[in-house]
């Protein structure tokens, strides 16, 4: 018993050693990085990466996909950008679905593209909302439908995406995917014009 508790207690250490050993990593590998330390902020956020934190692991891929200090590699970027997105990491999943979509260090793939615009737009974000409607607009990945594409697009422009507000707005204009509106029609696209859609504007100034 003394034995197994012995056990036990070495392994709860050994999992506050990790946790607090990665918070370390992390919180040197932010201070080097605002101090624009590139390459030692690399050396950290790496060790953290190794040891399969997706903040680290989506650093490194940053680091990788921009070339910063480190010579650009896309599939280098799109790996660590996996492990990340795996994890339920969400700007990682945005990413995975970028290059996806744009065929970078990777074949375009539309279908995956889709999937993991959908992992991130379940989580709440705007932008890989707004391609998870377009797909669904265009067919792109995934079967056409008009209201999943609408209400993707809601989703997103409710998050202050001006892109979304302009497909919203022309949706309800006219009435695809949702019944016609011109009344919300005119929120919409007034929303997207503010935001500096130009497209939106002359379709508010159209006669």
């Amino acid at each position: 018993m003394k034995n197994w508790l012995t056990i036990l207690l070495l392994s709860f250490s050994s999992i506050s050693f990790a946790a607090n050993n990665i918070t370390h990593l992390l919180a040197e590998g932010k201070k080097a990085y605002l101090a624009k330390n590139y390459p030692e902020a690399f050396q950290y956020f790496l060790q953290a990466a190794d040891k399969n934190n997706a903040i680290a692991q989506a650093m490194v891929a940053m680091y990788y996909q921009k070339g910063l200090y480190i010579e650009q590699d896309y599939e280098q970027a799109l790996a660590y950008f996996l492990k990340a997105a795996q994890q339920g990491y969400v700007s990682a999943q945005y990413n995975v679905g970028d290059f996806y979509l744009n065929g970078l260090g990777t074949e375009i793939n539309y279908k995956k593209a889709f999937y993991w615009y959908c992992k991130a737009a379940k989580q709440n974000h705007k932008e890989a909302q707004y391609y998870v409607g377009y797909f669904y607009l265009q067919g792109i990945g995934v079967k056409q439908n008009d209201k999943e594409a609408f209400q993707w697009f809601l989703e997103a422009a409710k998050r202050d995406n001006p892109i979304a507000q302009y497909y919203v707005g022309l949706m309800y204009q006219n009435g695809q995917g949702v019944a016609r509106d011109q009344e919300k029609a005119i929120k919409w696209l007034q929303k997207a014009a503010d935001n500096q859609h130009e497209q939106a504007m002359l379709a508010l100034n159209a006669p």
